[in-house]
């Protein structure tokens, strides 16, 4: 019996980073591409790119980066998509999507703060439940450092695992953004809020006077003095000058 072209569901999948949108009938694969699905951010309507593949009757859509749970995004199935029996889909459809978890709890990074230098990696956060309290919910949580705020590249994601700290070394100087959510069985909350932060190397003050240094006490016969004595053409600012090495020479 024929059935009449059209949709039979929209199911989202969060850790597989999934849209799968079902049909009745078989779907020519020529008419499902990122012109025939558009998905993007309902508050920002920044576009989601995806990769389309079709399989029967289901176009399935593999979203290029990780949605928000409880996030609300929007869905265009445009009209034009077709069947294997070139049947056509005569309208277009706007549908909301949301990516649901079995995680409700948030993170709220502690440290870092907003646009702080940072000379050491110490990140600390908290996970906050749905009514309010603060402790440790789950036992694993993945934190992103990316060099820009939408993540599409991502320089360092650590899983940190009963522990709400964390020590991270070898990122080069310059600015980064950083967030965190909390994972449980194969599932995951929401990320937290984006905290910019810029990494900067810890002055180095140690001075070298080897060319204006002039000893005028010196060693005899190889012996090592208890004292030295130092002159040097210019006048000395001892707030940057911590210590000196003497490194002995034979001459």
């Amino acid at each position: 019996m024929y059935r009449e072209f059209g949709i039979v569901g929209i199911f989202t999948n969060l850790v597989e980073r999934t849209i799968k949108v079902e049909f009745t009938l078989d779907i020519d694969p020529d008419s499902a591409s990122l012109d025939s699905l558009v998905l993007c951010d309902k508050e920002t309507s920044r576009i989601i790119l995806a990769d389309i593949k079709v399989s029967k009757k289901v176009i399935t859509m593999y979203l290029q980066e990780w949605p928000e749970a409880g996030k609300q995004y929007l869905l265009r199935i445009q009209s034009g998509i077709r069947s294997i029996v070139e049947d056509v889909l005569s309208e277009s459809l706007l549908k909301e999507i949301v990516f649901k978890s079995e995680v409700l709890s948030t993170v709220n990074v502690l440290s870092p703060s907003n646009h702080e230098v940072l000379n050491e990696l110490h990140f600390l956060w908290e996970e906050v439940s749905v009514d309010g309290k603060k402790e440790n919910l789950v036992s694993s949580y993945l934190l992103q450092i990316a060099k820009e705020n939408t993540f599409y590249n991502v320089v360092r994601e650590t899983e940190v695992v009963e522990k709400q700290e964390i020590r991270i070394t070898d990122i080069d100087e310059g600015q980064y953004y950083l967030r965190v959510r909390a994972q449980k069985n194969g599932k995951y909350g929401r990320w937290s809020k984006v905290i910019s932060f810029l990494v900067r190397q810890a002055e180095d003050k140690t001075s070298s006077y080897e060319e204006q240094l002039k000893i005028i006490s010196a060693p005899v016969n190889g012996e090592t003095p208890p004292s030295f004595v130092f002159q040097f053409d210019e006048e000395i600012d001892t707030d940057i000058m911590p210590s000196i090495v003497v490194k002995r020479r034979l001459i």
